[in-house]
């Protein structure tokens, strides 16, 4: 908890915000519930944020901001990042950004969801790649990439992920939201389908966001989902190797 207390006190950044309590979600940062008070500021960004730690560099965090925006010309609803009283959206590695309310989505919506998400990397298949964050087919001649670390795993391991994602060479590249599941997607009130928690999005193979999406549904996921999936489980174990060993073994 004192990661919390360290991301309530940067918070002074963005005014006179509270902390209401912890969000879940959030495995490798904290997550708070905050509250800025009526009558400081913009007032039309009162009211309730979410207020997170990270890791990521400014210059990945700005990267997000273009590639949200597409995501919300797609027809997704996405959190908006709020610049601090001075104008960053960076402060003590604390971002903040918009509440967004909702419910769970039904497992009907996988269609829409998935009709939103292809419209979202068609809109970004000219990207460049996220500042610090390798892709997946990067990571068959480097070791480094955002979360991915392939130095500590053991060479058979590695060998096995960079086999898994040879097989998606020659695919299309676009931004992908990189976590793609239940947990990170609501129903607003309106009936819009809104995608939260950006922080793992990059650019690489489009195909593994569908892949995520469709992992532990009963929908059909067609004749490619192998290769997909076992790509898409590589970069898990990658990504969590060092962070979440157990999890990363178990995968």
């Amino acid at each position: 908890m004192d990661e919390d207390r360290q991301l309530a006190a940067w918070l002074s950044a963005w005014g006179d915000c509270h902390v209401i309590g912890r969000l879940l979600g959030g495995y490798r940062n904290s997550v708070l519930l905050v509250e800025r008070e009526h009558g400081r500021g913009n007032e039309r960004e009162n009211g309730r944020f979410v207020a997170k730690s990270s890791r990521r560099s400014r210059e990945a965090i700005a990267w997000l901001e273009p590639v949200q925006e597409a995501a919300r010309a797609a027809g997704f609803v996405v959190p908006r990042l709020v610049p601090s009283v001075a104008g960053e959206l960076q402060v003590g590695g604390v971002t903040l950004e918009t509440w967004i309310e909702g419910g769970p989505p039904a497992e009907g919506e996988l269609a829409r969801v998935l009709h939103l998400v292809r419209n979202f990397h068609y809109l970004t298949r000219d990207l460049p790649q996220r500042p610090g964050f390798a892709s997946s087919l990067e990571l068959l001649e480097v070791e480094r990439g955002g979360d991915a670390d392939l130095s500590g795993m053991p060479e058979n391991l590695v060998q096995a992920c960079r086999d898994a994602w040879r097989q998606l060479q020659g695919e299309r590249l676009s931004a992908v939201h990189g976590d793609l599941n239940a947990g990170n997607l609501l129903i607003t009130p309106a009936g819009r389908i809104a995608l939260l928690d950006w922080d793992e999005a990059r650019v690489d193979v489009s195909a593994l966001d569908e892949a995520a999406l469709a992992f532990g549904s009963a929908d059909e996921t067609g004749p490619r989902s192998h290769h997909d999936l076992r790509a898409l489980l590589a970069w898990e174990v990658a990504v969590s190797w060092q962070a979440e060993p157990e999890y990363a073994r178990r995968l």
